[in-house]
């Protein structure tokens, strides 16, 4: 203790001896937090720059890469009072070069506060300046409730230029913003001769109205980016569904290959008894559970006469032969179809009258004319067949 009083000021001395070791540890322990808040505060302060120095770089960016050569952009972020850029711009029918005093802004959450505006007014003061530009990459500015915001502003000379406030990040956007400001500058300078102010007022009204068509144009952005995420939700929930269903149905055919393979050969011939005509359609029709309203149209078919005929069960075909020609027909439960593999001209006819029936019953494929089995098809299919050599 004595080796500490030893660095103690005299006029602290009185009350360091008084203090007990549980006092004295309260001490230390308080006096140890300084160097932390310390860093902490300052590592707060590197973050916000790191944050307000990106939003200055992708600005800088929009600029260089949006906008042509005759804008020139001078970084003054180092500068005391000269906000983040200007942004000069000379004009063809005043010869005047104008410049802007540009405050950029890269708020994640909270809002652009009134103190940051109030700090652009007295940048603009201290500056000769023909207009200023604050710029939102994320949060709105406080009392500004429109994306873009176009007032007068009387600077402590007198002097009247016009201030743009836009909570924008698209770069085309920002760009075109940019420029008109810098027309509404070329106007109110060649409006001091020949335009009225009240004209200049309602020129700035008309700009503020602008913000309607932005702000509806944002909002249809929004639903349709909103939309676009449910549609490609709902189709990668179908597409999984489909694979999961394709997956179940590639298993399951495995499985009764097997065992029909176990049971008898993948092609299974059934020829007809040569006295009973109509005996092959009764097998058909019990192998395949045809509907019975097809029954018919098959019994007209296999009347027309054929060479020779199978079934082949695997794939749900009816197979007809006459001479060199071979005559599918495909049996499902939803419909049934027959295909004419080589069409001879005499057929193009009747081919072409079953067209304006209707289109969806017929449809050319690589393997032939395919042509469904209905009450309005079957009389032409069947002339069709009795055309077969």
């Amino acid at each position: 203790m004595d080796a500490i009083l030893e660095h103690i000021l005299p006029q602290h001395k009185e009350w360091v001896t008084q203090l007990q070791p549980e006092g004295i540890a309260q001490l230390l322990n308080s006096v140890a937090c300084v160097p932390h808040m310390k860093v902490v505060k300052k590592h707060n302060a590197d973050h916000a720059a790191n944050i307000g120095k990106k939003g200055e770089y992708k600005f800088e960016s929009i600029v260089s890469q949006y906008m042509n050569n005759s804008y020139t952009l001078t970084n003054n972020a180092k500068k005391a009072h000269s906000g983040d850029f200007v942004l000069s711009w000379q004009s063809p029918k005043t010869n005047s070069i104008y410049k802007i005093l540009i405050d950029v802004k890269n708020y994640k959450s909270s809002s652009v506060s009134t103190k940051e505006v109030e700090k652009l007014y007295r940048d603009l003061n201290v500056n000769t300046m023909d207009g200023g530009f604050m710029i939102s990459l994320g949060s709105k500015i406080t009392g500004f409730s429109k994306i873009i915001e176009i007032k007068k502003f009387f600077l402590e000379n007198g002097r009247q230029i016009p201030i743009v406030f836009a909570n924008i990040h698209t770069p085309e956007v920002v760009c075109e913003v940019l420029k008109m400001l810098f027309h509404v500058i070329e106007t109110r300078d060649i409006s001091c001769k020949n335009i009225q102010s009240q004209n200049l007022d309602g020129l700035f009204y008309q700009i503020n109205q602008l913000n309607d068509n932005i702000q509806l144009i944002t909002e249809t952005r929004e639903i349709l980016q909103d939309s676009k995420n449910k549609i490609d939700a709902s189709l990668n929930n179908i597409m999984y569904k489909l694979m999961s269903c394709e997956y179940s149905l590639i298993n399951k055919i495995e499985k009764i290959n097997a065992t029909m393979i176990n049971h008898q050969d993948e092609l299974k011939l059934i020829e007809p008894e040569p006295n009973e005509i109509l005996s092959m359609v009764d097998n058909i029709q019990q192998t395949f559970n045809v509907p019975e309203e097809i029954i018919p149209f098959l019994h007209a078919i296999f009347k027309v006469g054929w060479d020779g005929s199978s079934i082949i069960i695997p794939k749900r075909k009816w197979i007809l032969i006459k001479n060199d020609t071979q005559i599918t027909v495909k049996i499902f439960k939803v419909a049934t179809g027959i295909i004419f593999p080589t069409v001879t001209e005499p057929m193009c006819e009747i081919i072409e009258n079953l067209k304006k029936i209707s289109k969806k019953l017929i449809r050319n494929t690589s393997v032939g004319v395919d042509i469904k089995i209905t009450g309005d098809t079957i009389g032409n299919i069947v002339k069709l067949c009795e055309m077969i050599s």
